[in-house]
């Protein structure tokens, strides 16, 4: 588990000629408990990273280990009795449990999603449906910039580093 925490420490190095990646998947248990299946399900951030070089086999094999844990942790914590007679602390326990269940409901969709799978270089783009778009363009989804160079910039009103990108992104 040590081992798996500190793998984000390798981030630049090359990756893809270490004969680590069988180890790395040998690591990881088929049970865990909910805190320890969380911190294994983030080797994905670097197994999944283009950067890494990770073969594909090597990658494959991790993350469906990591999907098999995350799985059973999930039904490990929803099966967990809760014994509790006061009706108060029995309904935050119940919340509780049911939030970090949704917590790995979370995680199992991105490791099962593009980017968890090396899906998205080289790969079509997902469907994306806009519900407005600005100017004259009038777009209705992606595949209306079909061919064009497309960048997305996800960013939050609370944001100030992101809204003060505002004019480069624009000038892009």
């Amino acid at each position: 588990k040590a081992f798996i925490s500190t793998l984000g420490n390798f981030e630049g190095a090359d990756l893809a000629n270490m004969p680590v990646w069988n180890f790395v998947a040998d690591a990881i248990p088929a049970e865990a408990s909910y805190a320890d299946a969380m911190t294994y399900v983030s080797v994905i951030d670097v197994v999944a990273d283009p950067d890494a070089k990770v073969p594909a086999a090597q990658a494959e094999a991790i993350r469906t280990k990591l999907v098999a844990l995350a799985n059973g942790a999930k039904t490990a914590l929803l099966a967990t009795k809760i014994d509790e007679t006061d009706e108060a602390k029995l309904k935050k326990a119940t919340d509780a449990r049911d939030m970090s269940a949704k917590r790995l409901d979370g995680r199992l969709d991105y490791l099962n999603g593009a980017y968890a799978k090396n899906q998205l270089l080289g790969h079509p783009c997902p469907k994306i449906d806009f519900e407005w778009s600005s100017g004259d363009l009038n777009l209705k989804s992606i595949e209306d910039l079909k061919g064009k160079v497309v960048v997305l910039d996800f960013w939050a009103t609370w944001c100030g580093p992101c809204v003060g990108s505002f004019p480069q992104v624009r000038d892009l």
